[in-house]
Order: C-alpha cells, then sequence, then structure tokens
C-alpha cells in the first residue's frame, strides 16, 4: 500500500539551473478534493480561471504538496506566495503531473474474481449445477 504526504519527490526546476523542489502525494481523498475545486489542468474550472484565479488555484495545489526547495529561505505561506510566475506555474503543473502519474504508476489490485473454469470431464462424484 502506498501512502500519500510521505517524502516526497524532487524536481528540478528548469528555468533555473541549480535550483529544485520537492512535492509530496496526495492522498487519494484530498486529491479529489483539490481536483474538484478547479485544481485539474484539464478541468472546465482551469481552463475558464482567469490569470489572478490561476495563481490561487496554484498556491493552494502549494500549500498541499510542496514541502521543501533549494532557495535559502523556508517553505512558508509567506514564501510560495512571493515565488515569481513562471515558477509558480512550473510547480503547480510538475505538481498536478506527479500527482497522476504516480497513482497511475501504482500497481492496482485486481478486484476481479478469480474463477477457475475446467474444460476436463470432472468425474461422477462432482458437484453439478443444474439448468
Amino acid at each position: 500500500m502506498a501512502l500519500g504526504k510521505s517524502g516526497g519527490q524532487q524536481f528540478p526546476i528548469p528555468h533555473e539551473p541549480g535550483e529544485w523542489m520537492t512535492f509530496q502525494r496526495l492522498g487519494a481523498l484530498e486529491l479529489d478534493t483539490r481536483t474538484s475545486e478547479g485544481g485539474d489542468l484539464c478541468s472546465d474550472g482551469w481552463a475558464a480561471a482567469k490569470v489572478g484565479e490561476r495563481f490561487a488555484i496554484a498556491l493552494r495545489w502549494m500549500e498541499a504538496v510542496l514541502v521543501g526547495w533549494s532557495y535559502p529561505e523556508q517553505v512558508t505561506a509567506e514564501t510560495r506566495a512571493l515565488l515569481d510566475a513562471p515558477t509558480l506555474l512550473w510547480a503547480y503543473v510538475t505538481a498536478v503531473t506527479h500527482q497522476y502519474e504516480a497513482a497511475a504508476a501504482e500497481k492496482k489490485p485486481d478486484l476481479s474474481p478469480s474463477i477457475a473454469i475446467s474444460t476436463e470431464n470432472p468425474g461422477p462424484d462432482a458437484p453439478t449445477v443444474g439448468v
């Protein structure tokens, strides 16, 4: 079983050589909640959002997933809000993509019933099913 909010994965910031951010995975319920609040890149909420609203969506996601970075300042609500637009939007897209890629990569349990059907003659003592 994989748990959300355990550790994190570090991603290099492509437009800032040598800098990086670490994002943790969300649990399924929190991921669903964040997505339903317009945080899904493919949602109508994101597409319809104005630029300022998109920054607010991105900052809400950063509150939940951003757990570290290479900058000298600690990650806080105040320092997250100081991220420049390109970095904030890169972080948002990277974090959201990471959530779904990680979920898709997990081995899903096979919940289908396991029934073995034999084509061999079961013999005279085998139970029969009436039709």
